[in-house]
């Protein structure tokens, strides 16, 4: 058996109420992966309760190395990096950052003015191995810069930074070919945090 954790944080404006990209590809991950445990979030939930849940989680499987993969669209990327931050000061690593269109705010709750102009930086924690993005140009609201504090602990580059032309920011997590890349890398992952 190859338990994997896969956490997925919504952007504004989305809901557990509503289907988005994100729902989308944590239930097809459920329906079709037994073995990934599904946590679904907004982006304004609160992450030290995430953290405490995944630290129970990540302490009853240490033992067979459970891998994590963090999804996080828009300003749910934002949440996704404070997620890793928080998670990296309980010494928990990440597998895998997933970040759709990540979108910088200023605020924990509120959206901010500044965030929608595409400023800001989201930096990543040094307990993140493999980071992958997809961010786009076409629209006001538009991916935040991102910065890895630790190029040589987290894998992350040209190769898996990817600008996606002609598509607006409210439909970056509805992309099948971005879904399809996340779901096939939480199968193929194993216990020992490696794709096969």
């Amino acid at each position: 058996m190859s338990r994997r954790l896969l956490i997925g944080i919504s952007g504004f404006g989305q809901s557990l109420a509503r289907s988005s990209g994100v729902e989308d590809l944590l239930l097809a991950t459920y329906w079709t992966d037994p073995d990934v445990l599904i946590v679904r979030h907004e982006w304004r939930d609160n992450f030290q309760a995430t953290a405490s849940f995944v630290e129970r989680i990540y302490r009853q499987w240490a033992a067979n190395n459970l891998p994590i993969v963090v999804v996080g669209y828009s300003y749910g990327g934002d949440s996704a990096v404070r997620l890793a931050t928080t998670l990296e000061a309980r010494e928990i690593p990440l597998e895998w950052l997933f970040l759709i269109d990540p979108v910088w705010r200023m605020w924990r709750y509120l959206p901010s003015l500044i965030s929608l102009g595409g400023r800001g930086v989201l930096e990543i924690p040094a307990n993140v191995k493999n980071l992958e993005t997809w961010r786009q140009r076409e629209t006001r609201i538009r991916g935040a810069e991102i910065r890895v504090r630790d190029p040589k602990r987290t894998q992350w580059g040209a190769a898996r930074d990817h600008l996606v032309e002609h598509v607006k920011h409210t439909e970056m997590d509805e992309i099948r070919a971005i879904n399809h890349k996340i779901r096939r890398i939480v199968s193929d992952l194993t216990n020992e945090g490696k794709t096969l």
